[in-house]
């Protein structure tokens, strides 16, 4: 019953439209900085286990 009360007046259902429209940019935003948060923690964890995986060898070679 909600959806046709939108569906038949023309302006609350643009307004409507237009929310949700806002509301999923907002979401595709949010998506996207979460992305991108995690692709960086990736690549700063990555020189980090290079270190420690050389030193590990080297500390097995020592050994």
């Amino acid at each position: 019953m909600y959806e046709l009360d939108h569906m038949l007046n023309g302006r609350e259902s643009r307004s409507h439209l237009q929310e949700m429209a806002e509301q999923a940019k907002l979401a595709k935003l949010a998506r996207e900085a979460q992305a991108a948060e995690t692709k960086h923690n990736h690549e700063a964890e990555a020189p980090r286990r290079t270190v420690f995986s050389s030193a590990v060898l080297l500390l097995t070679r020592w050994a």
